[in-house]
């Protein structure tokens, strides 16, 4: 990695990891808010969330396994189905998170079955499972460098001691 243009790409996709990570806590608070004084539905709406740079090439009439497979050959990295759901969100710029991960859950069986989308569940939670390519893993089980899950999006796993 000694080219100074890989460095740079580097350097930009982790700041806007970092940026994205900041907007999700930020939404998820505006979301806690609304429904403390009864004002949200789940909806995102898609002029507050960043434009997706690829939007342009996604259909929205693929079904819920060509849309998620579309969405890791653009991100290149493991995604959990709530992310994938608040890409499609802010691409359609319609529907609840909830409805749309649940429809990826169900859309993606067939690519789980053929693997060609593999699990990798960080923890004990079930709630803490990303899918991605066969090929982003290595011989142990674990993802391989460069291809990792976004930390903001883990569960915090509570036991009965933190309640």
């Amino acid at each position: 990695m000694n080219d100074p243009i890989q460095k740079a790409l580097k350097s930009l996709r982790i700041a806007r990891d970092e940026l994205e990570g900041q907007l999700i806590k930020v939404n998820n608070s505006i979301k806690e808010l609304e429904t403390m004084v009864g004002g949200s539905d789940e909806s995102v709406v898609a002029t507050e969330s960043p434009s997706v740079p690829y939007a342009n090439e996604y259909d929205s009439k693929w079904s819920s396994a060509q849309k998620f497979l579309f969405l890791l050959s653009k991100e290149q990295r493991f995604l959990h189905f709530r992310e994938a759901a608040k890409i499609i969100i802010n691409i359609e710029g319609k529907g609840k998170e909830g409805d749309v991960a649940s429809s990826l859950t169900t859309g993606c069986g067939s690519l789980k079955k053929k693997k060609t989308i593999v699990k990798f569940q960080d923890g004990k939670s079930n709630q803490n499972t990303y899918w991605g390519s066969p090929k982003w893993v290595d011989a142990n089980g674990l993802i391989m460098p460069g291809y990792e899950f976004k930390k903001e999006e883990k569960k915090v796993e509570q036991t009965m001691f933190d309640l």
